[in-house]
């Protein structure tokens, strides 16, 4: 499948990667004020002294390393950031996370120590011969300002990165990622509050920033939980008439998936239906040229309520899942589900002989609302949205029948657990 990243990806690697270029820039601000500072103040009566330069040379080696981490560590998270959006992993968004909070922290390290030299340039100096003129001095605000203005870019910008890195994938968000907007606001306002205490410019514009990513991912976290409303509205006209068509059908009803020689299309899903578990499978030729079973025949045949995803599941891998073998679906098929489509947060399948049983973690269709005892023959048979859509694929995979023999929704969980049974060819048509 070839790589494909969101528009929302190439934003993040262009944020950060001109987080990367902003950090290297302003750490040449910092280097003409010490060039500044050891060479033009002595033209203007600075007397040097071990008094005020040692505290001095300290700081601003702390300053200079504190930008110079920040920028390795934004220059790995574009890196990274690329790295996800071939595999899509949440082992690299983890680090993505990691190396983004250590260079927000770097960055407020680089503003600290800077702070500390400008105190000791605007104080200390004069009281040891240094004399304010502006010949030195408009030079020294101007890199000054450049650093601060930088730096502030690049706090900015990582906060923000950092808070979607916690908001990947946003199916279920985890325990940090919904802190992380309360941590941003608090951060932002006590930032603020310290600025009109102390008159700060620059804690003012991080509070400002802080508070504006903070609202961002306030807003942006809540956003997929609308989506879903309107999936249970067309899940439940769906599951609705799947619930008339089957309620003809005694309680012996058996629904098998068919295999692809079934189908007249290679895209296409069916499932034949009957009230008599003993009888036979019409044959491919029948099923492919659209004979429906007749009414002694008691039968049926249906789209699956699987049948959009499991095309879309297609779609994703670029080919039919009648070309792929089992083994590809037992090692890749969460990668596409977990982090391709983000529909669930597990997936994991055993095999055992002719029985597959599937868990489904943190599914968008595990917790749906609309749930109700009048859908539960269908889940029993049919299967929920991504259940019966495995059973599709099971059926293209492996080229037999494959009925659903267990198919269970624990909600306070959010799980769901199929049971499959494949067909041996006693239960074809003979």
């Amino acid at each position: 499948m070839q790589m494909r990243i969101q528009v929302k990806i190439r934003v993040i690697i262009i944020l950060v990667l001109a987080a990367t270029m902003v950090n290297i820039v302003s750490s040449f601000s910092l280097l003409n004020i010490n060039g500044i500072v050891h060479g033009d103040l002595y033209r203007f009566g600075l007397q040097f002294s071990f008094e005020w330069a040692d505290p001095y040379w300290m700081n601003f080696q702390f300053a200079l390393s504190s930008v110079v981490l920040a920028s390795v560590l934004t220059g790995i998270s574009v890196f990274l950031v690329l790295l996800y959006s071939r595999n899509r992993s949440k082992t690299v968004v983890s680090f993505i996370s990691v190396a983004l909070v250590l260079a927000f922290a770097a960055s407020l390290l680089a503003l600290y120590f800077t702070s500390v030299v400008d105190r000791i340039i605007n104080v200390d100096l004069y009281y040891y011969g240094l004399r304010f003129d502006p010949e030195w001095a408009i030079p020294y605000w101007m890199s000054l300002r450049a650093f601060l203005g930088l730096q502030l870019f690049s706090i900015i910008v990582v906060a923000g990165s950092a808070g979607w890195s916690f908001l990947t994938p946003m199916k279920a968000p985890s325990r940090l990622s919904k802190l992380t907007s309360p941590a941003l606001l608090g951060a932002g306002g006590i930032c603020f509050v310290f600025s009109l205490i102390y008159g700060s410019s620059a804690a003012a514009l991080i509070g400002l920033g802080l508070i504006f990513w903070g609202v961002v991912i306030r807003y942006a976290a809540e956003r997929p939980y609308v989506r879903k409303e309107f999936m249970d509205l067309s899940m439940a006209s769906a599951y609705g008439a799947l619930a008339q068509s089957l309620s003809k059908f005694g309680s012996k009803t058996r629904a098998v998936f068919l295999p692809a020689e079934y189908l007249d299309k290679i895209d296409s899903n069916l499932v034949f239906v009957t009230e008599d578990p003993q009888v036979k499978l019409p044959s491919p030729e029948k099923v492919s040229q659209g004979k429906a079973p007749t009414k002694r025949e008691k039968a049926v045949l249906l789209v699956p309520p699987g049948h959009g995803l499991t095309r879309l599941l297609e779609k994703t891998i670029n080919k039919s899942f009648t070309k792929v073998n089992l083994e590809f679906l037992i090692q890749r098929f969460r990668k596409i589900v977990v982090e391709d489509l983000e529909i669930a947060g597990d997936f994991t399948i055993a095999v055992e002989g002719n029985n597959v049983r599937v868990v489904i973690s943190d599914s968008i269709f595990s917790n749906s609302d609309f749930w109700e005892e009048r859908y539960s023959r269908v889940l029993s048979l049919l299967g929920s949205p991504i259940g019966s859509a495995v059973a599709c694929i099971l059926a293209k995979v492996v080229a037999k029948p494959v009925v659903i023999s267990e198919h269970e929704i624990i909600e306070d969980q959010n799980v769901i657990r199929v049971n499959y049974e494949l067909l041996g060819e006693e239960e074809l048509q003979a």
